[in-house]
């Protein structure tokens, strides 16, 4: 896992884009506190999704996304993807997810080829418990953004995180919420001003507008998810 994610890291675009986890941090993907999937091709490991159930970390994310201070215990962290440059463009975000998803009882949002069989029990202690999922995500890093957008996440907030680097700040509950897109706004990814100024006012960016030709993401309020 550390060596894949060393070649991604020496092929990004920009290095805000994703901040490297450490060893310690890795391990604990794959510890009892975390849940890990990994896709193989040719016996070698292409592409990692790691989750850290937060328990009652100092450090616990949900604290950033205005989880409320109770419910801090309830927050799953998906920390991590990382998928080698080569077998990009194939969706395996998202199906990781699906499968992170499946994993953690949330049978709604398996992926097609698990449908007709019984949800899977939740595998790690944290798992079923979880009522929050949260993650961060670079803007410069559109696929991963439309992947956590298309799983059901939106955005609760746009900060500067890692190094000063500016994350969306994604959430999703247990339940999939829905809402209605009769008075949304359409915000240029790269306009933060704008986008933060929504957040602070109680909306929510919950996906990409497809009516537009550069990259914009459509807000709500929050009263209508």
């Amino acid at each position: 896992m550390i060596a894949l994610q060393d070649v991604v890291c020496r092929q990004l675009s920009s290095a805000e884009i994703y901040f490297p986890l450490t060893g310690l941090e890795m391990h604990e993907l794959v510890s009892p506190d975390g849940l890990c999937v990994g896709v193989e091709y040719d016996e070698r490991l292409v592409a990692f999704f790691g989750i850290l159930f937060m328990g009652d970390r100092p450090d616990n994310v949900g604290q950033d996304m205005g989880i409320p201070s109770v419910e801090l215990p309830l927050v799953a962290y998906f920390k991590a993807t990382n998928v080698l440059p080569e077998f990009r463009g194939q969706g395996l975000q998202k199906r990781m997810t699906q499968w992170l998803f499946s994993e953690m009882g949330l049978g709604a949002q398996q992926s097609d080829s698990d449908k007709g069989r019984d949800s899977l029990k939740p595998s790690r202690p944290g798992a079923s418990r979880s009522k929050w999922l949260s993650s961060t995500v670079s803007p410069l890093n559109l696929p991963s953004l439309k992947s956590f957008l298309d799983s059901g996440f939106w955005i609760a907030g746009l900060k500067p995180k890692y190094l000063g680097y500016m994350r969306f700040l994604m959430v999703r509950q247990r339940v999939t919420q829905w809402y209605v897109l009769d008075h949304s706004i359409s915000v240029p990814v790269g306009d933060y001003a704008q986008q933060i100024s929504l957040l602070d006012s109680g909306w929510s960016g919950v996906k990409f507008d497809s009516l537009t030709a550069d990259p914009h993401i459509l807000y709500i309020r929050s009263e209508g998810q």
